[in-house]
């Protein structure tokens, strides 16, 4: 799939480019996203940057929205996307799930690039390894995105000390990340330890500590311990 520029292409607004692309998918193929050079190394700067705004782009795919030269083509399709299992709306989740698969290739081999340049404990290396992580949990990669968390924990710890506010945004994506595995007793100190270095760090009234407290309250709540959970959400 073409994109130019790779942060708003017109492909995505194509019904057709949009069609073709799932179909590739549909038979089992990869998705690949082309692009020019210097397209390539813009997309390669917001990876280390500005990986939300990615994701975000990548999430913003609409097929109802897009448009054919001929609006009998765009009624055609539609008519096949209407008749697809789950419709427009599981069209654009399976087209989005495969544009993050392409987006994990491509950060997986820029953090390959980065870690052989500049060493393993690279901190910007390091922010990537943890938005790569993020992907793969979003993706029910868990196994291997807990690794990385762990890894990326280990170097923030290593570099800034145990009660740095990164090191508590580490604890809290391991956490959530067991949470989601219904593994609460691992989750629960992690979220504990986050907690505490964000009110060291940052102070009571910040609103990453608001976050830590509902965070907390909500695993509890899933523990059935409702009165500490209450006091969080107190707190929080």
């Amino acid at each position: 799939l073409c994109c130019k520029p790779w942060h708003a292409p017109a492909t995505f607004g194509r019904v057709w480019c949009l069609f073709e692309a799932l179909k590739t998918v549909d038979l089992g193929k990869e998705l690949v996203l082309v692009m020019a050079a210097d397209e390539q190394a813009a997309l390669r700067a917001t990876l280390i940057k500005r990986f939300d705004d990615i994701m975000r782009i990548l999430s913003s795919i609409d097929v109802a929205k897009a448009d054919a030269t001929n609006p009998d083509d765009k009624e055609f399709i539609f008519g096949l996307i209407g008749a697809r299992a789950g419709g427009f709306a599981q069209f654009n989740a399976d087209l989005t799930a495969a544009l993050r698969r392409w987006l994990l290739g491509a950060a997986r081999g820029e953090l390959d690039a980065m870690t052989r340049e500049r060493g393993d404990d690279d901190l910007e290396a390091n922010k990537l390894r943890n938005s790569v992580a993020r992907l793969l949990d979003d993706l029910g990669h868990y196994d291997e995105a807990e690794l990385m968390y762990r890894q990326a924990l280990a170097i923030y710890k290593n570099a800034l000390g145990e009660n740095h506010p990164l090191v508590a945004g580490s604890y809290n994506n391991l956490a959530m990340l067991l949470q989601a595995q219904n593994k609460l007793a691992e989750a629960e100190p992690m979220y504990r330890r986050a907690l505490a270095i964000r009110k060291k760090a940052l102070g009571e009234n910040h609103p990453d500590v608001a976050t830590s407290y509902n965070n907390l309250a909500t695993l509890l709540k899933a523990q059935n311990k409702l009165d500490e959970a209450e006091t969080m959400l107190r707190r929080a």
